[in-house]
């Protein structure tokens, strides 16, 4: 309360939360949550540095987990992290047809340690100009979906974390003839 007893109204918002907590005190006390449609929620997409994020899933007012949706630039470096209205995302996809028939991506590159933990089907298909692709530091990368490197460069060159990883890769990517596939372990 104010020294000459007059109201006041406190206001709070959460970013990245769909509602405005309002509370008033002096002579009519109220609470109050108003929806606000600009929060994000499952299936939200955003732009950020030049890449396309979907929100595939929110752990609470500050963070969540989104998968990568495409992007526009010809050197994609995909964070480990991404922040949206406040909230931070886990990177933890690369989704279906993500980038397929890109004609100006050349490559693409993870931030240390990333949380990538897949590459949807067709992610990269027809990406002809694609020649590296750095997952060295995805070391929870398991999943390739099919088809994701075909049409790649034919020869481009391909960093992953182990060596257990190139079978995978080999078996369902459509990773093309003459590319090198490195390992780190």
């Amino acid at each position: 309360s104010q020294a000459d007893g007059s109201a006041y109204t406190m206001v709070y918002f959460t970013p990245g939360i769909n509602y405005i907590y309002l509370k008033s005190y002096g002579s009519k006390n109220y609470e109050y949550y108003i929806k606000v449609e600009d929060g994000f929620k499952q299936g939200t997409q955003f732009t950020s540095n030049g890449i396309k994020y979907k929100v595939t899933s929110i752990s609470s007012s500050t963070s969540g987990v989104c998968s990568v949706v495409g992007g526009s630039k010809t050197n994609i470096v995909i964070p480990k992290t991404v922040v949206y209205q406040g909230a931070t995302f886990d990177v933890t996809s690369i989704a279906k047809n993500a980038f397929k028939n890109n004609k100006q991506i050349k490559t693409v590159k993870t931030a240390s340690y990333n949380y990538l933990k897949s590459i949807g089907k067709e992610a990269f298909k027809g990406c002809k100009k694609l020649n590296v692709l750095n997952f060295m530091w995805c070391k929870n990368l398991k999943k390739f979906g099919k088809n994701c490197f075909y049409g790649i460069s034919k020869g481009a060159d391909i960093y992953v974390y182990k060596r257990s990883m190139y079978t995978k890769l080999c078996k369902t990517s459509g990773v093309p003839g003459g590319v090198w596939i490195h390992w780190m372990w």
